[in-house]
């Protein structure tokens, strides 16, 4: 194999592996957006471990949940929540490796809640392990500020 075809099929790889990089990111984001719980959990490794640190606490407080429980929170604010709006920013990428790799992003979410406005924001940083030809998450740190 010569240097020519050596760089066209890392070239090609690369931009793959990309696009499933970016895949994982537009389903998380939609989602999301779209309430679509089932979606949601196909992202996430059942044996995740999501950790959040709420820093508006005082002291700040830090928690764990498993996946299931996390999801479960997800599902009740969409159940209870109405004129939602969200926006992610501040999209990031480290590859570990062909199979690892880590996902930092914001995502600021608003919503009437029980006729109350309120919001969070939270910076996610996400490790994804590579799972037959899919990302998926096996660790969820949030920090999270609300209002």
């Amino acid at each position: 194999m010569n240097n020519y075809t050596r760089l066209c099929c890392a070239l090609v790889f690369a931009s793959s592996a990309y696009a499933d990089e970016k895949y994982f990111f537009n389903q998380w984001q939609q989602a999301t957006q779209k309430h679509d719980l089932v979606t949601l959990q196909k992202l996430i490794e059942p044996n995740t471990v999501i950790e959040v640190l709420w820093i508006d606490a005082e002291p700040n407080l830090r928690f764990v949940m498993t996946a299931a429980q996390y999801l479960q929170q997800v599902k009740a604010l969409w159940r209870f929540g109405s004129e939602e709006s969200y926006h992610f920013d501040k999209v990031n990428w480290n590859r570990k490796s062909d199979v690892n790799l880590q996902l930092s992003f914001s995502q600021t979410e608003k919503r009437v809640l029980f006729d109350k406005a309120s919001g969070q924001r939270s910076e996610l940083l996400i490790d994804l392990v590579k799972t037959q030809d899919s990302w998926r998450a096996n660790y969820i740190k949030a920090t999270v500020s609300m209002w």
